[in-house]
């Protein structure tokens, strides 16, 4: 068993992390974060931390070249700020901790837009008429595009008081020239560190709307999708066409067959790729987004053969409802949140042989350990395209595509076919065992027969 060096007191500590791996790029630069480095610049820092990562976990294949954001600053359509009250002074609190940013730098990624929208609210809450409200909210949130923005009020109680602030606001925001579309008030009574949290207070409402549409939307590649305020979809909206049109070209256009979609949200990858195929799968935990999803094929894809499902995707359920495919082909796009998929999700879809495999990370620390799932599961890695969906944080979004490991006989036993079935003529081959046999024990009989025949013709054995 070797001995693992020691760092001398002092000394940075060896990089395994790919967030180590960039400091350590930073340190070297003299640069504070990735945010204030040129586009260019910040790409070949990722590109080279990609590189030693890869190096470090052994991981098999070589990255390709960095696909990177149409915006690399201003590109987050979804920001938020925390508020709280110190000594009558409203505070909004800028946080990037969980994006291991500084939270100066967070602005620099936020759409243009919401820093106005930012100081048109806290100049409400910040006059006296305003205070009480202001101790009652726990965030406010923004979501939307790049031109038209939806505002959340994440409050800690529903009465006549909250609700009549929160009408207020709702007219001051329709009234201002910044393309405000919608606005809601989310409960959350435990204030949690979650701006969405997920465990749902027992009250008979916990979401309302105040004005606008119920729904937010994106369009992409000329189709538009809808999906619930409090939904699931990607920050960085400028960088999913490629995304999409990366994951098309792994997977081919087949000439059969099935595509499973696995956490599939409101049908992104489903709905744009189903053309491609003959029936599609779609499946993901959220209800609410499997609703969206299913509205979604309704109005840009009604014939199209696709069946969503509700469902905790685990093994058990995948063994459950995902059929196989009739025709024998089948693709699968497996997305699943940061912390992974679930134990034994992929020994089971190794199983099942798929064709073409594409699994997504946007945790990229997860690689190392689902990676190898895969070669054991009879997968070779075949490529490896990363994109920069989060510029200016110490990330990337990885896709990995998957495909069998052909069959080899061994070399001996083909050398071995070769030799009989092509070097020597038919006439001068071994008859097999069995044959040889076969020959042994006909002439058995034939013998046999002949002396049981003598007996019956002298019976006595006479001469």
């Amino acid at each position: 068993m070797t001995e693992q060096k020691q760092n001398k007191p002092g000394s940075p500590q060896r990089a395994t992390s790919f967030p180590g791996f960039i400091n350590a790029l930073l340190r070297v630069q003299g640069a504070a974060s990735l945010a204030n480095l040129d586009y260019a610049r910040e790409c070949e820092a990722k590109e080279q931390a990609l590189t030693k990562f890869w190096a470090q976990h052994q991981l098999p294949g070589e990255p390709a070249g960095l696909v990177r954001s149409p915006r690399p600053r201003h590109y987050r359509t979804t920001s938020k700020r925390r508020i709280r009250v110190d000594r009558g002074l409203v505070i909004a609190e800028l946080s990037g901790a969980e994006i291991s940013l500084p939270a100066n730098d967070l602005q620099l990624l936020e759409a243009e837009q919401h820093k106005d929208i930012y100081n048109l609210l806290l100049g409400l809450l910040r006059k006296p008429a305003w205070l009480d409200f202001s101790r009652r909210l726990n965030y406010v949130i923004i979501r939307g595009s790049y031109t038209s923005f939806s505002v959340i009020l994440n409050v800690d109680r529903f009465d006549a008081a909250v609700l009549r602030k929160g009408k207020l606001i709702a007219r001051h925001l329709q009234e201002s020239d910044l393309n405000i579309l919608s606005a809601f008030m989310f409960l959350d009574p435990s204030r949690s560190d979650y701006y969405f949290e997920n465990k749902r207070p027992d009250a008979s409402m916990t979401f309302k709307k105040l004005y606008g549409p119920e729904k937010l939307s994106l369009t992409m590649n000329s189709q538009r999708f809808f999906y619930e305020a409090t939904g699931f979809s990607q920050v960085n909206e400028s960088i999913l066409p490629l995304l999409i049109d990366q994951v098309g070209k792994l997977l081919g256009k087949p000439e059969k067959g099935q595509l499973a979609d696995l956490y599939c949200g409101y049908g992104l990858f489903a709905l744009q790729l189903a053309e491609n195929y003959e029936r599609v799968f779609a499946m993901d935990v959220s209800s609410s987004a499997i609703r969206n999803a299913a509205e979604n094929k309704h109005h840009l894809c009604r014939d199209a053969e696709i069946q969503f499902r509700a469902q905790a995707i685990d093994s058990r359920s995948l063994r459950r409802f995902l059929k196989p495919n009739a025709s024998g082909r089948e693709h699968i796009i497996l997305d699943p949140p940061r912390q992974g998929v679930a134990e034994g999700v992929i020994p089971y879809l190794a199983e099942r042989g798929s064709d073409k495999i594409v699994h997504i990370f946007c945790g990229i620390e997860q690689i190392p350990h689902h990676l190898p799932l895969w070669l054991h599961g009879g997968y070779r890695l075949t490529r490896i395209v990363p994109l920069d969906m989060f510029p200016g944080t110490a990330n990337l979004e990885i896709i990995l595509l998957f495909e069998p490991r052909p069959v080899q006989t061994r070399p001996k036993d083909q050398a071995v076919a070769a030799k009989n079935v092509i070097e020597k003529p038919a006439a001068s081959r071994k008859p097999p065992k069995y044959a040889k046999f076969a020959e042994r024990r006909e002439k058995v009989k034939i013998r046999h027969s002949r002396k049981l025949q003598g007996k019956r013709s002298n019976p006595k054995g006479e001469k």
